[in-house]
């Protein structure tokens, strides 16, 4: 067994028969093939949905702190050129621990 079977086995294996049962009880209980592909999307929709939520919150975070940010960001832009503002954005950047 190489290297990336073994992986996949371990990853992706559990995900598709988590998959493949969904699938299964939607198509027993729905009888269409079509909208059992539906109902599964919704269900892993569902599922992933709170990963949703914290990729938004990080993403405000994120905005939040560019705006926090962005009046000396605009004053360092105004003031310095070339090198010399590339070097005071990225102080300024990591004083802030910015990335």
């Amino acid at each position: 067994m190489t290297v990336l079977s073994a992986l996949y086995q371990l990853f992706i294996g559990p995900l598709e028969l988590f998959f493949e049962v969904l699938f299964a009880l939607a198509n027993r209980i729905i009888g269409n093939p079509g909208l059992s592909i539906i109902a599964l999307s919704l269900a892993m929709n569902f599922l992933v949905l709170s990963l949703y939520r914290r990729a938004d919150a990080l993403q405000e975070q994120e905005r939040d702190r560019a705006a926090k940010m962005k009046p000396w960001v605009d004053h360092i832009k105004k003031t310095f050129k070339g090198d010399e503002r590339f070097m005071m954005l990225q102080t300024y950047y990591r004083q802030n621990n910015y990335k």
